[in-house]
């Protein structure tokens, strides 16, 4: 984690500012390996692992490494008035939704059924990336401040690192978010980084960062799998800046879903854990936008089945994809029924 991003977080717990302690390095060091955030205000603390921060509280805490972390660096820890963090035993069932969340998460990030990875390197998804970044490629200017919600493996993270930029990304799963600062650390050491990340563990629900403090943040296929994507939204816009701008993806609440459920039924292609609201509408999107003060735009793309998609090479489909969505843009009954929809809000 970059020190100097420490000062965009806040304490999970009372949202005061985090002080941290490197374990491993000099005083120019610029980012921490081995340390610990935490707060002079609740004198509470959040570990940093290989680079990788732990935000996450309550019932969300991997115990097991929070008990493990005290035994190893206690006397440091007691230094600065620390105490070992009890687990919570809180259990409403908004905690159980992340709970089954993060633990699919975790599968998916190391199994041999199929890994994150396999499954966003799929054509379906290389082709989706493709077509929003074109989209969005003119909104992340040099020298922001972009906080990406959901970040898993650094699946989308990646296509940022060229340009010179502060972004910290999270997720529920410390084992996504390990591979995704492994994989950043190790294009950095080979000079293909421009952008300065942190990845952290952390609840959408309650983002640990100053309010107002980012110009952009990305929520790319997020939504579907939180408990309430009003408050997600409420929080994201809270931490942007005003005229920040709010950049998302998800699946779409369209009339042909029956044939995806259908085929996905008899030939499924990857194993998703969604939450209530699995399809997410234009109206939607405009009703948690507008509520939380940001004027929204979207539209719906994608619109043939991934199954297709997914028999052809990514050049061919992505032809494929750009021109059915350009003539499918143009038909009224079927313009907002692709199987996606992707919007932008600004704060205002």
């Amino acid at each position: 984690m970059y020190i100097e991003h420490i000062k965009l977080l806040c304490c999970p717990d009372c949202k005061n500012k985090l002080e941290h302690i490197n374990f491993e390095s000099s005083s120019s060091a610029k980012e921490i390996n081995d340390g610990i955030l935490y707060c002079k205000a609740c004198n509470e603390w959040y570990p940093i692992e290989h680079g990788v921060a732990d935000l996450l509280t309550g019932p969300l805490a991997y115990q097991s490494k929070l008990d493990s972390f005290w035994e190893k660096h206690k006397d440091r820890l007691k230094s600065v008035n620390l105490q070992q963090r009890k687990q919570s035993e809180s259990n409403n069932t908004g905690n159980e939704l992340e709970l089954e969340q993060q633990r699919h998460s975790d599968w998916f990030a190391d199994n041999e059924e199929q890994t994150y990875t396999e499954f966003s390197e799929q054509t379906t998804w290389t082709c989706a990336d493709e077509i929003v970044l074109e989209e969005w490629k003119d909104e992340i200017s040099d020298n922001t401040n972009i906080l990406e919600i959901g970040c898993a493996q650094g699946r989308f993270t990646k296509y940022f690192y060229s340009q010179p930029s502060k972004i910290i990304g999270f997720d529920l799963s410390t084992k996504l978010l390990q591979t995704a600062n492994a994989t950043y650390q190790q294009l950095k050491r080979e000079g293909k980084v421009k952008a300065e990340v942190s990845f952290m563990a952390a609840n959408a629900l309650a983002i640990p960062v100053q309010t107002e403090s980012f110009d952009l943040a990305l929520c790319y296929g997020v939504l579907h799998h939180v408990p309430s994507p009003e408050d997600v939204c409420s929080e994201i816009s809270r931490a942007l800046k005003k005229g920040g701008v709010f950049l998302g993806s998800e699946n779409n609440k369209t009339i042909f879903r029956f044939v995806f459920d259908l085929m996905m039924l008899l030939f499924p292609l990857w194993k998703e854990e969604a939450g209530p609201e699995a399809l997410i509408s234009k109206s939607n999107i405009k009703k948690w936008l507008t509520k939380n003060r940001l004027s929204v735009k979207s539209h719906t793309y994608f619109y043939l089945p991934p199954h297709l998609i997914n028999m052809m090479g990514h050049k061919k489909a992505l032809q494929l994809l750009k021109a059915t969505d350009f003539m499918a843009s143009k038909i009224p009954f079927i313009k907002d029924n692709g199987g996606l929809i992707r919007f932008k809000g600004v704060k205002e």
